[in-house]
């Protein structure tokens, strides 16, 4: 016997064929973004502002991480390189 809701209706399934992502599926999800942003604008301002610029420094990150590790490897080349030349 399965899990039914009150409804009398079994809960909806996570991969049903009507979940899939398609491009109609994603322009209507974009299509309310505009009444979403004026919403939340609305109620808290500044913490709507300061939350697109935290998603904005998050897209940033990884750009970030990658040129720290490229700096990091080049170092550690360049010190390898240098203890050979030197005799150190």
């Amino acid at each position: 016997m399965g899990f039914h809701m009150a409804n009398g209706r079994s809960p909806r399934r996570a991969n049903t064929p009507d979940d899939k992502l398609t491009f109609k599926t994603v322009i209507g999800a974009f299509t309310s973004l505009p009444r979403v942003l004026r919403l939340i604008w609305n109620i808290q301002p500044f913490q709507t502002v300061a939350l697109g610029i935290l998603y904005i420094a998050q897209g940033f990150l990884p750009a970030l991480t990658a040129l720290t590790s490229a700096a990091l490897i080049y170092s550690v080349t360049v010190a390898i390189e240098a203890r050979g030349q030197h005799g150190t």
